[in-house]
């Protein structure tokens, strides 16, 4: 028996320093130095089954393909990667919009760059205002860090900011302290929201309220009480999904424990390189000084409370609402989108869009109100979303694949709220 749990072990060490991907395993670790889009992001499939990462940001027919097989250790030959004619349509129809216009023109442009330049000065005053005790940073610094975070920290996430991964991968620890951990954040929403969107047991992002159900299909019932978790996912991102990752010591917990972090572990690439783990430690441990920091130097009760929490309820009001409002939604959870096996498609028809026309809340959401759009291909900065969605849409109307859509935001919050009140009040 100890023979077999060794060679258990040994397996298991092997297939942790392998990518895997349609059924084979290649060993890319003399590429990663030579990857173009960054060691970071070829590292998240490091010892999973990236196989819907690997084709989410290499269209069909790209150099990808021949470099990958060169790569392959495994005897067993790969099976071929599922085809869809939709996502060939997108990138040809992508490449098409961004020719002539040079090298990485899909990246943020100057004038998004220009935007978030001032949404990050505007953070960092508001944070220092918030130090010195002014109470307009208890909605200056939420609101600022948010549009940091949603125009910048989730295209460089994608490794759509730009071209420069280290910038992608600096942008990406401007989330603290009123958010998500970066090296959390990569597992998390990556790799596995992106990679398993609106899958029952399988998108992390159907977790955030548990016991509360954000799908159909889930089998437990919550109490309307459970949306009051919303004003606490700053905490639960930034502290407790990266401390469980860490130690594995909020799953000890009694009841039903940690489940909502459960799926959210420290991927191999973050968990085996020091710089990171030690940044990881450093990231957690800032954050709970921050937590801490406000009762012990303003003066009175109310203050003390106010700085202590405003921030932390605000930021993860905007968060939830302008995540979830986009998915949870019953148009987006309909037996056809859920039997849909074309992995392209089923990104378009998983997500519902609004207020496509709006500038203010194209910004103000970083694109999330063309959610569709961004699942389907993630590697394209948010900035050139308005112009792109017309011709996205004529794609997916060509090809079966129209998204959901409703006139603005208050509807679409409206629509979420009704859903998940009728998945879980007791009729």
């Amino acid at each position: 028996m100890a023979q077999d749990d060794k060679e258990a072990t040994k397996v298991k060490n092997a297939r942790e320093v392998l990518w895997h991907i349609s059924g084979a395993d290649y060993d890319l670790t003399n590429f990663v130095a030579k990857h173009p889009g960054g060691s970071i992001s070829i590292q998240l499939g490091l010892g999973i089954d990236c196989t819907r990462l690997f084709m989410s940001y290499h269209p069909p027919g790209s150099i990808a393909h021949k470099i990958l097989e060169t790569y392959r250790v495994s005897t067993a030959e790969p099976e071929p990667l599922p085809k869809s004619e939709f996502h060939q349509a997108l990138c040809d129809m992508v490449k098409k919009h961004f020719e002539g216009k040079g090298k990485g023109a899909h990246k943020a442009s100057y004038s998004h760059l220009a935007f978030l330049a001032l949404s990050m000065i505007a953070m960092y005053v508001s944070w220092w205002a918030w130090f010195c005790g002014y109470w307009f940073s208890l909605v200056t610094w939420p609101l600022a860090s948010w549009l940091v975070f949603t125009n910048g920290v989730h295209d460089a996430s994608h490794f759509a900011l730009s071209s420069k991964a280290w910038v992608n991968h600096a942008m990406c620890f401007t989330a603290l302290p009123l958010l998500v951990n970066p090296l959390t954040w990569y597992s998390q929403h990556v790799v596995e929201h992106h990679s398993h969107t609106n899958e029952m047991d399988h998108d992390v992002d159907l977790c955030h309220l548990l016991p509360f159900r954000l799908h159909k299909l889930d089998t437990r019932r919550g109490g309307m009480e459970n949306l009051a978790k919303t004003v606490l996912t700053g905490i639960h991102l930034g502290i407790g999904v990266p401390l469980n990752a860490l130690t594995g010591a909020m799953e000890q917990l009694p009841g039903e424990g940690f489940p909502e972090g459960a799926g959210i572990k420290l991927l191999h690439c973050f968990r085996e390189n020091t710089w990171h783990y030690v940044s990881m430690w450093s990231a957690l441990i800032g954050a709970v000084i921050f937590l801490t920091f406000p009762p012990f130097y303003q003066e009175t009760i109310l203050k003390k409370i106010c700085f202590w929490l405003v921030p932390y309820v605000l930021t993860s009001l905007l968060f939830m609402v302008f995540t979830q409002v986009s998915h949870i939604q019953e148009a987006c959870q309909t037996d056809r989108v859920l039997d849909t096996t074309d992995f392209f498609k089923r990104q378009a028809l998983t997500s519902l869009d609004y207020s496509m026309d709006s500038k203010f809340w194209s910004l103000l959401s970083g694109g999330l109100n063309m959610q569709s759009l961004h699942h389907s291909i993630p590697w394209v900065s948010s900035c050139h979303y308005h112009e792109l969605y017309p011709k996205f849409r004529k794609v997916c109307t060509e090809h079966g694949a129209l998204p959901p859509t409703i006139e603005d935001f208050p509807s679409a919050l409206l629509a979420f709220y009704s859903y998940v009140k009728k998945l879980n009040v007791h009729s």
